[in-house]
């Protein structure tokens, strides 16, 4: 997942971002939350990355 974002945030301009359906409740173990905190932390660091690089 982080990769195709990777690759998203190189081959386009992205100006924003939007994280649905993270359910804790429906997940005992939390890793939902884990990986949308993931994602949530990550993205904007690859999309910077790609703009100071470009």
């Amino acid at each position: 997942m982080l990769e195709l974002l990777q690759g998203a945030a190189r081959a386009h301009d992205i100006v924003g971002i939007d994280l649905v359906e993270v359910a804790p409740g429906y997940d005992p173990t939390g890793s939902t939350a884990i990986l949308a905190a993931q994602v949530l932390l990550n993205f904007p660091g690859f999309i910077f990355h790609a703009r100071a690089s470009g």
